[in-house]
């Protein structure tokens, strides 16, 4: 099966369980997209930025940045990449991987910018989407996260779901991604510096309990990378 057709397949399924529940109209209709963010600098990677992290091969060869969209991909659909000056070879990493990709051309003064240029783009095409966004050097969060937040989205009424602010939380910490309703995209779009959007959110964040120590591990360095890689296959794969 192609990612298309994984993607096709998740809109089905997540519109079932609406039709199921007597829940879908016009305002659901879009349903939930991913966002991974990948068009940062990596520089405490790479001082000289000569190399992407997000193109290096986790532990199973793939690029990090495709195991964080293979992990939204699991619940959501479509799934876009974030990526910018920096690293454009990203791009197209995306788009033959089956992954839209979203061209942040401010990428480079922070965070909170690639977020509001993405977001500003998603805003045209999915007007009344939610969003889930994982930050791209995140490889190792499970499946089961990113579906027990969709779970959790699904589960409130129409007015909460616009509004939610969900994330996971393993042992009290709060990890990632960060699934937004709907009336997150105007101010998202409006983000600027280099913290995102965790003052924003703060206020309005609800936690899902979730067992997965991969929401909360990133890759900052090679060492991080080497770690990871040297790890063994099973502990590896609880956070898969």
């Amino acid at each position: 099966m192609t990612q298309t057709e994984r993607s096709l397949s998740q809109v089905r399924e997540q519109r079932s369980l609406l039709q199921q529940q007597g829940q879908e109209t016009q305002q659901t209709r879009m349903l939930l997209v991913g966002l991974v963010l990948a068009a940062g600098k990596g520089s405490r990677f790479s001082p000289d930025r000569r190399q992407s992290k997000l193109m290096a091969p986790g532990p199973d060869g793939r690029p990090l940045a495709l195991c964080a969209a293979q992990a939204l991909s699991t619940a959501m659909a479509p799934v876009y990449l974030a990526v910018g000056p920096t690293f454009p070879a990203l791009k197209t990493l995306a788009e033959e991987n089956g992954y839209a990709s979203l061209w942040c051309p401010h990428a480079g003064l922070g965070q909170g910018h690639t977020i509001a240029d993405a977001v500003a783009q998603l805003r045209r095409l999915h007007p009344q989407a939610a969003v889930c966004i994982l930050p791209g050097d995140m490889p190792c969060v499970a499946a089961s996260t990113v579906q027990r937040l969709r779970d959790a989205w699904l589960n409130l009424d129409d007015a909460a779901r616009r509004k939610a602010v969900l994330a996971p939380v393993f042992q009290q910490q709060r990890g990632h991604p960060v699934l937004l309703g709907p009336d997150w995209l105007e101010p998202l779009s409006g983000l600027s510096g280099d913290e995102g959007a965790k003052q924003l959110i703060r206020p309005f964040l609800k936690t899902v309990p979730v067992e997965d120590p991969g929401c909360l591990q990133d890759i900052d360095t090679p060492s991080d990378l080497q770690a990871l890689c040297a790890a063994p296959p099973a502990q590896v794969q609880r956070s898969l």
